[in-house]
């Protein structure tokens, strides 16, 4: 097929001619993705996005594979933007739709959803002001994030509370520094921390849950993926939580396995997804199933949750599994 590649230009410090200069490139797993494409047959052209410019194309391509997940420059408002051109230009593209990431990208609306369908969540309240009071069937633990970020952007190792001063601070500290127009608190789940990908359109395929396991760094605080512990790798925390992917069978009783799989299903269906996403889910240890948010267009670099659960269960290569998001694109 006839692929365009569309991206986000990344902007990284390099030396030329022995001066250091910020030079514009394609990220690493963009390129990635396209040397998949290739692999797979497909004629493959990249064109980088510009913030701002509308998107003109003529209709030779069979299909737009949407590389501009927002994260290259920290605003997922050029995310909105760029899809907002690739639903004109009426050419099947892969991924989610506009609605549903913009869903999404408000925490507060997916818990809104997720209740109305019955998919079970913790109990959450909103919060516009450090100051607002805190409902009586909120109970500590709870957990503080900011309402419209991914990639962990404002959760913090502290970012779990006991009482009321801490949640005062922390929330502060979300509409202060993080400059968001509310704070989402939850009730904080203490159990297994699980991945769950899922893709398709009508039909879809859950995977098999990869698990973050907490080690060393985190025997006395809250076992959460922070910003620092996802990103930071020089960081003790970051060396500490690890990513199990293979043997869910062994990991999981058949129960659980059925309960956690049905639960992403239905999140996925609930907002809307049509391509592929991630849906991160707490397993108690009475193996009730909470749904904690769903991640449309998540990362598919060869890396990912996505990507190793089905090379190491389902026994798929990244180019096969780039090529599936393909199809499923230009599937109707």
């Amino acid at each position: 097929m006839r692929v365009l590649a569309l991206y986000l230009k990344e902007f990284i410090e390099k030396r030329v001619n022995g001066r250091k200069q910020v030079v514009a490139c394609m990220p690493g797993t963009d390129r990635s993705i396209c040397k998949a494409l290739q692999l797979k047959g497909h004629k493959v052209t990249k064109l980088a996005y510009t913030p701002g410019k509308s998107i003109k194309l003529d209709k030779k391509y069979d299909v737009i594979f949407n590389l501009c997940d927002g994260l290259e420059d920290d605003n997922e408002f050029v995310e909105f933007q760029v899809l907002k051109g690739v639903e004109k230009t009426g050419i099947p593209f892969t991924g989610n739709s506009l609605k549903t990431i913009k869903l999404c990208n408000d925490k507060r609306r997916i818990k809104q959803v997720l209740v109305k369908k019955g998919i079970s969540t913790p109990n959450f309240q909103v919060f516009k002001s450090f100051e607002q009071k805190l409902r009586s069937d909120m109970h500590f633990p709870l957990i503080v994030k900011p309402v419209c970020a991914d990639a962990a952007v404002g959760i913090y190792a502290d970012s779990v509370v006991n009482n009321e001063k801490q949640l005062r601070q922390r929330i502060k500290r979300v509409l202060e520094r993080h400059e968001q127009p509310a704070a989402l608190v939850s009730e904080y789940i203490e159990g297994r921390d699980l991945i769950i990908p899922v893709m398709g359109k009508r039909k879809i395929k859950v995977l098999d849950p990869t698990e973050l396991r907490y080690l060393r760094s985190f025997c006395k605080r809250p076992k959460i993926l922070s910003y620092a512990a996802k990103w930071h790798k020089s960081k003790p925390i970051y060396k500490d939580s690890i990513t199990l992917v293979k043997n869910a069978d062994r990991r999981f009783s058949k129960n659980e396995l059925r309960k956690v799989k049905s639960a992403a299903a239905a999140a996925y269906r609930a907002v809307g997804c049509s391509g592929y996403a991630t849906v991160d889910a707490r397993l108690d240890k009475q193996g009730n199933v909470f749904v904690i948010e769903v991640n449309p267009n998540c990362w598919i670099g060869p890396k990912s949750d996505t990507a190793l659960s089905l090379k190491k269960n389902y026994c798929v290569d990244y180019p096969d599994m780039i090529d599936k998001i393909v199809k499923i694109a230009v599937r109707k």
